[in-house]
């Protein structure tokens, strides 16, 4: 059980790290419909 706040401490940074480029990603598909519509609407 010592072992086991060390792996969940790794393992919490990378889904942090997953989280962030998933929300980057997220972020620029966001702004891309959205100059797509200001575009078609505009």
């Amino acid at each position: 059980m010592a072992g086991d706040p060390r792996a969940v401490r790794s393992a919490g940074a990378n889904s942090g790290l997953d989280f962030n480029r998933f929300a980057a990603e997220v972020a620029v598909s966001s702004a891309r419909v959205l100059l797509h519509l200001l575009s078609v609407l505009g």
